[in-house]
């Protein structure tokens, strides 16, 4: 039977169509999902947050650095950091620094750097975190958020909460007594180094009290390194009038040493304490011993824990200090424990926004109808061009 060119065209046409409601049906299938009785687009999905009810949290300190240490609480770590935590710690009335888009997601570029940091393990150095709130006055507390980075399914007000809410901490024990602040009054210049703080602020200033030291059986037990004989040396500076106070800017300032009389020989307490400017800044106190250094050329006050010190006690024979060592490291933990306030909040962090498509099903069925499409239109060339006549 001869096939006229009408009908090659009629049945392109037909399978044409046959091809296309066959692929659509197919798309359609896998972008629907039945629940019941009715059929939906969306899949809905709960994110469940962690339980911080029972969290203990500790400030510890190892010489000026500072770590956060979480406690009785499960965090979820996975190397895709689709789940995670940002802690932030404020100071007093200080309000916790999140920043929102107009979308309702975290802006971090609008937020102040250092302002919060990421947990990544249960004990997290802190340092830059903890280390400038802990020179102001005023409690520090820590607000953790927990944000569910992986959870694109779920509205975005949906993946973040605020689990642990203005939890108050206490603060790391201070230094020791001599390691706090070391003042160093030489012929030259007062110089003011305060091992005490992480960061200082610029405007500081330190108060300085001079006074002589009489008391034998004091200066014996320093001597001697007896048990709170530093803090002695601290109470009896206080209770003591000075020979010279002032109050210098921190760093290096003018020499002292000529505003007052210095004897060869003998001791003297340096009482130095932080200007807290009316409580702006949290208090800090320390106490050295000295001794007095006079020549010809210069005029100045030893730091009796220098390891060329030489004790001359009345009575006894002179004795160095080579032997001594300061050991600045402390490492005092602070627990405290938590009863979370939720918060509702819109905290989003998504990296890519948006809906993630359907890979494998709408582009890779449309590239099929378009291969089909051009395949039989292919064909059906060739075939009308070699039947062309007949």
């Amino acid at each position: 039977m001869k096939i006229t060119k009408q009908h090659r065209f009629k049945i392109i046409a037909i399978l044409i169509c046959f091809f296309v409601i066959l692929t659509a049906t197919s798309v359609f299938a896998t972008n629907t999902v039945a629940t019941d009785d009715t059929t939906t687009n969306e899949t809905s999905t709960e994110v469940t947050f962690t339980d911080f009810s029972k969290a203990t949290y500790s400030l510890t300190r190892v010489n000026r650095n500072y770590y956060l240490e979480i406690k009785n609480v499960d965090l979820i770590f996975d190397e895709n950091e689709e789940v995670q935590y940002l802690a932030f710690l404020t100071a007093g009335n200080e309000e916790v620094p999140i920043k929102y888009d107009e979308d309702g997601g975290l802006d971090t570029l609008s937020m102040q750097v250092g302002t919060y940091t990421f947990i990544s393990s249960a004990k997290l150095d802190v340092t830059a975190l903890a280390g400038k709130k802990l020179t102001y006055a005023g409690d520090i507390y820590l607000t953790i958020v927990e944000y569910h980075y992986g959870a694109f399914e779920v509205p975005k007000e949906e993946r973040h909460k605020i689990v642990v809410n203005k939890v108050k901490l206490t603060r790391p024990s201070q230094l020791k007594l001599t390691e706090r602040i070391h003042a160093y009054f030489l012929q030259d210049l007062t110089s003011i180094f305060n091992y005490e703080l992480y960061q200082e602020e610029s405007e500081m200033k330190y108060n300085i009290k001079i006074g002589r030291v009489t008391d034998m059986d004091l200066l014996r037990s320093i001597q001697n390194g007896e048990a709170n004989c530093l803090q002695n040396l601290m109470t009896y500076a206080k209770n003591t009038s000075p020979l010279y106070e002032t109050t210098v800017n921190k760093g290096e300032s003018e020499s002292i040493t000529n505003k007052f009389t210095i004897i060869d020989d003998a001791y003297y307490f340096g009482y130095i304490s932080l200007d807290t400017e009316n409580g702006t800044y949290y208090p800090i106190e320390d106490i050295m011993l000295y001794q007095g250094s006079v020549s010809d050329h210069s005029i100045s006050l030893s730091n009796y824990l220098d390891a060329d010190f030489i004790w001359k006690l009345e009575g006894e024979t002179p004795q160095t200090n080579n032997n001594i060592t300061i050991n600045q490291t402390t490492n005092t933990t602070n627990t405290t424990s938590n009863q979370p306030t939720n918060i509702t909040g819109n905290l989003d962090n998504t990296k890519a926004p948006g809906t993630i498509p359907q890979t494998g099903s709408i582009p890779f069925t449309t590239i099929c109808i378009l291969a089909v499409i051009l395949g039989i239109g292919g064909v059906a060339y060739y075939h009308n061009r070699k039947y062309q006549g007949l």
